[in-house]
């Protein structure tokens, strides 16, 4: 009698626990996506902040944007060779180059980049999952001297997780390693590429995420 209770005490309580655990991890592997490498919420509205005029990098003061990057809008009409078919970004971390090509393999653009010097860049093949005209960028410790508290990021392309392409502002060494794990661009490079990627985003958003009609352009990144 006493193992029938127990046995029917385990089917009441074992399918809700189950279905409970099932909940708890699918909501955390869909939470990975929106959230940064250190944890910090990514704000996904892309708009300028004028109130954030406080910047910093590795616990260093730098200049913020007083003011949005005039190269950030309506690149669109101005940037040549848009296909329909499947492109892809090429990022080598060995020469520090970003190389975009066309679906018809020509390239589109070369340019220099800063990839993970006091965090690695992930390698392998991502889909961009996001893009943000500007946003806010935070992380590091205070105690290792690689705090950093970025806002105004512009042109930022997150393909996994926190990681993304996007411009930097804050140093010119372009061609080095100089990130948090990020691929950092010029300014103008990036936002050149954000206009040229999947999915497009038309001059009045702010923000854009793949669909399945314009899914995110793929990005392959590799030593």
């Amino acid at each position: 009698m006493k193992k029938k209770i127990n046995l029917h005490l385990i089917k009441i309580f074992y399918f809700p626990l189950v279905i409970i655990s099932f909940l708890f991890v699918f909501t955390g592997l869909l939470s990975l996506s929106s959230k940064g490498y250190y944890g910090e919420q990514i704000s996904e509205n892309g708009n300028f902040d004028f109130a954030d005029k406080i910047a910093y990098f590795n616990d260093r003061a730098v200049e913020a944007p007083a003011s949005p990057f005039e190269s950030t809008r309506n690149l669109a009409s101005k940037v040549l060779g848009q296909t329909d078919g499947e492109k892809w970004v090429d990022v080598n971390l060995t020469t520090q180059l970003l190389t975009a090509f066309e679906s018809d393999g020509r390239v589109f653009m070369q340019v220099p980049i800063s990839s993970g010097l006091w965090a690695p860049t992930p390698t392998g093949t991502f889909r961009i999952w996001i893009k943000l005209r500007y946003t806010l960028m935070k992380g590091g410790s205070k105690e290792k001297g690689d705090y950093y508290y970025l806002p105004n990021v512009p042109c930022t392309q997150y393909f996994y997780r926190g990681y993304g392409l996007h411009g930097a502002y804050w140093h010119n060494n372009f061609g080095h390693p100089m990130s948090h794990g990020c691929i950092n661009m010029r300014t103008a490079d990036s936002c050149q590429l954000f206009e040229w990627t999947a999915p497009y985003i038309n001059s009045d958003q702010n923000s854009v995420k793949p669909t399945s009609d314009s899914p995110g352009t793929k990005v392959v990144i590799h030593n």
